[in-house]
C-alpha cells in the first residue's frame, strides 16, 4: 500500500469557542488533542497558538510552552509544524523576526506573505537560507496554480534554499464555494519538479479535496482550522474524528497512514540539495 501522510491543523488562527466547543487552544489542549490525532492515524501537527485572550499569536515563548507539551504527548510519532501565519495581525518584518527567535525543526511558510512584496525579499531570503542552514523542514504554502508558478521562479532564481520542498496546495477559500476553487489538477500542471506534495480545503469541501489528493498520489491535511463538519454535513465531534474519516478513505483507495519517520523523511527532501537550484 501507498503511504499517505495525513497531517492535521486542529485550531488555526482565527476560530474560537463559539465555533466549536472541543476547539483546543491551550498547550495542554493542543497535547491532547495531537495524542488522539496520532493515535487515530495522524503523523503531522499543524500548530498554532493564541495569547491569553486567545488572539492569534507568533510569539515564540508561547509556542514553546505547546510544543513542550506535544513534544511531550506524542514523542517522535508525528513532526510538529509551527505556522508563521500573518493572520492580518503580522507583516513580514515582524514574522521573520519572530519566527527567527524561535527557530523551530519545522515550519509552513505562506509563499506570498514572505515573497509576495519585493521590498522584503532580500530579507526573506536571508531568514529562509537561515532556516536551511539549521536544517529546518520548510513547507510552502500556496493558494493558487499561480502561486505555484511563482514558486518555480524564486526556486529557480536561488531565492529558496534546497529543491523539491513538500508543498502544501490550498484548494478554494473560507469565502469562496466549490465552484470558486482551483482543481488539483490546475496546481499540479504549474508543477515542473518532483515535489511531493499535501492539499487542504475548507469547510465540507475539504472532503472532496482529500479524496481526489489521494487519488492523484498526494498527502492530506484536515481538521478545524479549515473545517468543522463531517461530509453530510453535521458538526464533527472532535478533530481524532476528521483523521479517523480520512484514515477509512484512505483504505479505499489502498493508502496506508504514514507515520513519524515517514513524515520527517517528507520535510528532509527540501534540505537534499547542496544549494539552490540557480547553484546547481
Amino acid at each position: 500500500m501507498e503511504r499517505l501522510l495525513i497531517g492535521v491543523a486542529p485550531n488555526g488562527a482565527r476560530r474560537t469557542r463559539q465555533d466549536h466547543g472541543a476547539l483546543p487552544l491551550t498547550p495542554l489542549e493542543l497535547a491532547r488533542t495531537a495524542a488522539a490525532c496520532a493515535e487515530a492515524g495522524a503523523a503531522m501537527f499543524h500548530l498554532h497558538v493564541r495569547d491569553k485572550r486567545g488572539r492569534h499569536s507568533l510569539d515564540p515563548e508561547l509556542y514553546r510552552r505547546a510544543m513542550t507539551e506535544v513534544e511531550a504527548a506524542v514523542g517522535e510519532a508525528m513532526v510538529i509544524q509551527v505556522s508563521s501565519e500573518a493572520a492580518g495581525i503580522y507583516g513580514p518584518d515582524e514574522q521573520i523576526e519572530l519566527m527567527g527567535r524561535l527557530a523551530p525543526r519545522c515550519i509552513s511558510i505562506g509563499l506570498c506573505e514572505f515573497l509576495g512584496d519585493c521590498r522584503y525579499v532580500d530579507r526573506a531570503k536571508d531568514f529562509l537560507y537561515s532556516l536551511f542552514l539549521n536544517g529546518t523542514g520548510i513547507q510552502f504554502i500556496l493558494y493558487s496554480p499561480h502561486e505555484v508558478s511563482l514558486y518555480e521562479d524564486f526556486s529557480r532564481q536561488g531565492v529558496l534554499p534546497g529543491e523539491n520542498h513538500f508543498l502544501l496546495f490550498v484548494v478554494g477559500s473560507y469565502q469562496g464555494g466549490e465552484d470558486t476553487a482551483y482543481s488539483l489538477e490546475q496546481y499540479l500542471a504549474a508543477l515542473r519538479g518532483k515535489n511531493s506534495w499535501m492539499a487542504c480545503g475548507f469547510g465540507i469541501n475539504e472532503h472532496r479535496v482529500i479524496k481526489e489528493a489521494m487519488k492523484l498520489g498526494g498527502h492530506v491535511r484536515i481538521g478545524f482550522e479549515n473545517n468543522l463538519h463531517r461530509p453530510d454535513g453535521s458538526v464533527a465531534k472532535n478533530n481524532e474524528e476528521l483523521v479517523q474519516m480520512a484514515v477509512e478513505v484512505a483504505a479505499a483507495m489502498d493508502r496506508k497512514p504514514a507515520d513519524g519517520d515517514f513524515a520527517r523523511s517528507l520535510f528532509q527532501t527540501g534540505l537534499s540539495a547542496e544549494g539552490p537550484h540557480g547553484d546547481r
